[in-house]
């Protein structure tokens, strides 16, 4: 079980980067409503329309981690952070801190994978 102190490191933590990432995904959307009509150029067009898509699924992507994120610091605040959602065990503060969003022990998440690569190998038959 974590200590309070190590609660509040990872709250820490887990704000800093909630913090980079709004910042972040602000800047996105900026960047996706700059649009310049009338391209002379189709090439211009369609590279500025492929622009588009990867600072797209950047913004999803970073929208699920602040999902995660927050999902973390709620944990802190409820008293469950650091407890696998699978076994009820305590997560290993060295897994959190290489990944403090974890919600799985590494038993469990390996386990999970395992039955995600079973899944994806007989969907493939």
């Amino acid at each position: 079980m974590l200590s309070e102190n190590k609660k509040e490191q990872f709250k820490m933590v887990l704000t800093r980067r909630l913090d980079e990432l709004s910042g972040k995904n602000n800047l996105l959307i900026e960047n996706i409503h700059k649009v310049e009509s009338g391209y002379a150029d189709p090439f211009d067009w369609a590279a500025f329309n492929c622009q588009r898509d990867i600072h797209l699924r950047m913004r999803e992507r970073e929208c699920i981690l602040i999902n995660e994120i927050i999902d973390a610091l709620e944990k802190i605040q409820d008293g469950t952070y650091g407890i696998c959602e699978e076994c009820q065990e305590a997560i290993s503060e060295k897994r959190l801190r290489a990944s403090p969003i974890t919600t799985l022990c590494i038993d469990c998440k390996t386990r999970q994978e395992e039955r995600e690569k079973k899944r994806k190998r007989y969907s493939l038959i």
